[in-house]
């Protein structure tokens, strides 16, 4: 299958945008774990995580919904129009609930004593980040716009870190005051890009009644899903807060921010594999959907590895240069979480394949499943032993091993069971091969760099050296076995090609 010009294009802008928006956003990050200390980052990154699953219970699967429609044919003004009302009611819901509704013990049992300003302020910038501005970019993807997406995207990033260090050198800030710039950033950046989205608009007369069915036959299936998957994330959230206290919540928090580094392409291409599974698969090309989830899931799946395995035998040093020694003792929690996005960019994609053929119902048996099974085993892991059910206390090494466990037994089945319903034979062993192949390589340069400089040369040096050294080993890996990333020899030098060409190579 050749590739098309159109989608590279769109593929190199939003993995260009992404790479920017995300450096810029790990800089912001480790300011504010630095600045705020392990115990209010803890906190900060509790409130995320609470308000997140928040949005997502309210959701339920409306949001996936809304991409794949949009994704398969121009909608009208009135369409955008009534999710847009969702939206609002979601939101107005969940502020009544916030300031006039949840009595105050249960608002401080819930959230583990924080004010209910400091949980108004947090559910605001959470809210607007997901939901308004997810929103936004559905829109412009859906239209192919990523170029504006990405744009306002990297420009938002910016921005925040350039507050955030003015913030730092001023005075120490407080976690509102954070929070309420993320919600002033996010609001204003939604609204810039719908306003520079050259938008088409069908003139279908789309009767509510109609859409609310449209909608309500995609949902059903997902609103037990979305719920417990949402109510088993808050609990692994809540329960590490509760048995770990907020310095484990902090070094759960900077691992997970570390390791979404190995996310970036992953990031890159999901809502375009979106659009263009959702559009393939409504037009019955069954064979082109097969080739975007084989080269898709193979490629994103090395990638993650590849990343992963040049960033773990350098744990130790990335967290006492970015961090500092009051993090150090986080260490296995991040080596863990760095093999968590490995299989995570899978996941995301089976769970992007599964939602654009619009099958909930699969989805609904999959998370069900998996998330029963993941808080069972998150309990068992961080609760104490001298519990009333007795566990291993391990805190946040704990919740970061049952992401991995849990993570990879369900995407492996995911995966098989997309390929059937594709007609495909499941491949394996290329997530053995090549996740052994990328931490051998990484340990192998580690070692060798450390023996040849020694342990008294600069770390940064080392560090420059080894990834140098590693990305030569990589590319021979990949020129020799192409297939790593779900490419034939031809298809690579393709690729290659209008890599250089992008580059001006």
């Amino acid at each position: 299958m050749q590739i098309s010009n159109k989608v590279f294009n769109r593929v190199a802008y939003s993995v260009i945008g992404n790479v920017t928006r995300a450096l810029l956003s790990f800089i912001t990050g480790i300011l504010l774990a630095r600045g705020l200390g392990p115990a209010e980052y803890g906190v900060f990154g509790f409130l995320l995580a609470s308000f997140t699953a928040l949005t997502q219970l309210l959701d339920m699967g409306s949001s996936n919904a809304f991409i794949t429609f949009i994704s398969q044919r121009i909608r009208s003004k009135s369409y955008l129009l009534y999710y847009g009302l969702w939206i609002l009611l979601q939101f107005l819901f969940s502020i009544i609930l916030i300031v006039a509704v949840v009595p105050d013990d249960f608002l401080r049992e819930l959230w583990h004593g924080e004010s209910r300003e400091r949980v108004f302020v947090s559910f605001v910038a959470v809210f607007l980040q997901n939901k308004v501005w997810q929103a936004a970019v559905q829109i412009g993807e859906s239209q192919r716009f990523t170029h504006i997406v990405q744009a306002v995207s990297v420009s938002i990033a910016c921005v925040h870190l350039i507050i955030i260090v003015l913030l730092f050198w001023s005075g120490r800030p407080s976690i509102e005051f954070v929070y309420g710039i993320v919600a002033v950033e996010f609001f204003l950046g939604s609204c810039v890009a719908i306003w520079f989205f050259p938008l088409r608009y069908s003139k279908d007369k789309e009767a509510p009644s109609a859409v609310i069915r449209e909608y309500g036959k995609y949902c059903y299936p997902l609103v037990p899903t979305v719920w417990v998957a949402v109510l088993t994330g808050f609990a692994d959230t809540w329960l590490l807060q509760r048995f770990g206290g907020a310095i484990e919540q902090a070094y759960y928090v900077v691992a997970l921010q570390f390791s979404v580094v190995s996310l970036i392409a992953t990031r890159s291409v999901l809502n375009i594999l979106w659009k263009e599974v959702s559009e393939a698969y409504q037009a019955k090309k069954v064979e082109v959907v097969r080739k975007l989830f084989t080269r898709t899931t193979k490629s994103l799946y090395c990638l993650g590895a590849m990343i992963s395995g040049a960033l773990i035998p350098w744990v130790d040093e990335i967290i006492s240069i970015f961090l500092g020694d009051s993090y150090l003792a986080g260490s296995l929690v991040m080596m863990i979480m760095f093999i968590y996005p490995i299989d995570q960019a899978r996941g995301q994609v089976a769970g992007t394949m599964l939602l654009a053929m619009e099958m909930t119902k699969s989805t609904l048996v999959l998370g069900v499943v998996s998330n029963v099974i993941g808080v069972l085993l998150t309990y068992f892991l961080l609760a104490p032993a001298d519990a009333n059910v007795p566990g291993l206390g391990l805190g946040a090494s704990g919740l970061a091993l049952k992401m991995v466990v849990v993570q990879f037994f369900t995407v492996n089945v995911s995966l098989w069971w997309i390929s059937r319903r594709l007609g495909m034979k499941a491949e394996w062993l290329y997530q053995f091969y090549g996740l052994f192949l990328f931490l051998f390589l990484g340990y192998l340069t580690n070692l060798l760099v450390n023996l040849s400089l020694g342990s008294s040369t600069a770390i940064l040096l080392r560090m420059l050296l080894n990834g140098l050294g590693y990305l030569v080993l990589i590319g021979v890996a990949i020129y020799k076995f192409p297939s790593l990333i779900g490419l034939s020899h031809a298809q690579a030098r393709e690729l290659f090609a209008k890599v250089r060409s992008v580059c001006g190579m």
